[in-house]
């Protein structure tokens, strides 16, 4: 792997402009509107649908100041306007113009709850299947599987949801690679799977933006917590440090602002908790 593993601080972004120093995340979705891609547009994910031309329903995420701290939630609320648009199938360009889901140095690549239907998620599951093999024959290897999860929001029915989680999961273990979890209001469902699967690998929440006390929960069954630019203040102290992540995911703010805003949350110096990221990231995403 030609890029410096050792630059990588942010763990789940889908902005284009740093990609060198962060794990992009690829979403294979059936890709119908730029709307929901705000505020970074990714030009990097497959279109996919079925052949017979149905739709797929988007609905666009709101991108509130204030965090959202209902139990489960992970990213920000749905909106009620949903669009549905027509859907081609093939690849889309990627940054690099290759007609692959992502050619960024590090990335995570998964089924988002969002984007799956009974009608695509054999397609999504060849595609993901191929983009891992591609990339581990460039010699550029994926460094985490997701976003994958479960999601009551979701137009998805949640036995499909828990079907292609499950397989995901498998996936995530055969491969030795980190989990990048999505979930919103189904904390007791994808405990479940946790306890029934009972995978090796390291899961990891994104988007944290529960209360403490979900914190502890969450850190009892061995998650790790990743948090964005907005949390709760009370999480953010109580997560190990050996336990913590940060993301840029779709924020304007740069990692390094929100190592230091977490920095003055924790009491640490920003420099320190840089490091102790920087090893977490190599204990979870680089160990091989």
């Amino acid at each position: 792997m030609a890029a410096d593993v050792n630059r990588i601080l942010d763990i789940h972004t889908h902005r284009t402009d740093c990609l060198d120093e962060s794990v992009y995340n690829c979403r294979l979705r059936a890709e119908g509107a730029d709307h929901y891609d705000k505020p970074f547009r990714s030009v990097a994910a497959p279109l996919l649908e079925s052949p017979s031309g149905s739709q797929v329903r988007y609905q666009e995420p709101s991108h509130s100041i204030e965090p959202d701290l209902s139990e489960g939630s992970c990213d920000s609320p749905y909106s009620s306007d949903a669009l549905s648009r027509s859907i081609e199938s093939g690849l889309s360009q990627s940054p690099s113009g290759s007609p692959h889901c992502c050619d960024a140095p590090f990335c995570s690549i998964g089924i988002h709850p969002w984007d799956l239907t009974a009608e695509n998620s054999e397609r999504l599951w060849d595609v993901l299947q191929r983009e891992l093999e591609r990339r581990k024959s460039e010699n550029r290897p994926c460094v985490a599987i997701g976003e994958a999860g479960l999601d009551k929001l979701a137009a998805a029915p949640m036995e499909l949801q828990v079907k292609i989680f499950e397989r995901q999961v498998a996936l995530s273990e055969d491969c030795r690679l980190p989990l990048i979890i999505h979930c919103v209001k189904a904390v007791d469902e994808l405990l479940a799977v946790k306890k029934r699967l009972a995978p090796l690998q390291a899961w990891i929440w994104h988007g944290f933006r529960g209360k403490a006390q979900q914190a502890s929960q969450l850190l009892r069954h061995g998650f790790y917590l990743s948090l964005g630019e907005h949390y709760s203040r009370e999480a953010m102290q109580a997560i190990p440090a050996s336990r913590l992540f940060l993301e840029t995911d779709e924020s304007v703010l740069d990692i390094s602002d929100i190592i230091r805003r977490a920095a003055e949350v924790r009491g640490v110096d920003a420099e320190c908790l840089q490091e102790t990221l920087r090893e977490n990231v190599q204990k979870v995403f680089f160990k091989r």
